[in-house]
């Protein structure tokens, strides 16, 4: 911005007598990212610390849900297998054992198959 009665300033680079036009221009480009990063190596550091902290919190949390999606996944499928088998195991259940059956036929089969083992066989 001109001002009036001012004349405008021009910033010239020393090493811009050294150089050739074209590289100036990005030469002092370079050196001032340089000097950049190096001023805030401090922070940087901290700052990818931060970010890369983070990332592995992420990480882990996220294994954590696929571990715990997976279980409850197989969970479900062996309740649904358990929810399949127990109409088989009761209708099984019903052919082998007739409904006819009360505890004391029970109890008098289960005496006389112990009696039998634990008599002396005639020999």
């Amino acid at each position: 911005m001109l001002v009036p009665g001012l004349a405008p300033v021009v910033y010239h680079d020393i090493r811009s007598r050294h150089l050739p036009p074209s590289r100036t221009a990005l030469s002092a480009m370079i050196g001032a990212t340089r000097r950049w990063f190096q001023r805030n190596r401090k922070r940087l550091a901290i700052g990818f610390g931060v970010v890369g902290a983070g990332y592995l919190v992420g990480q882990y949390v996220l294994s954590k849900i696929s571990d715990a999606r997976e279980r409850m996944s197989s969970e479900r499928i062996a309740r649904e297998k358990f929810v399949t088998a127990v109409p088989i195991l009761t209708l099984t259940r019903d052919r082998v054992i007739p409904l006819t059956l009360t505890m004391d036929d029970i109890a008098y089969a289960d005496d006389s198959n112990r009696t039998r083992r634990t008599a002396p066989s005639p020999s």
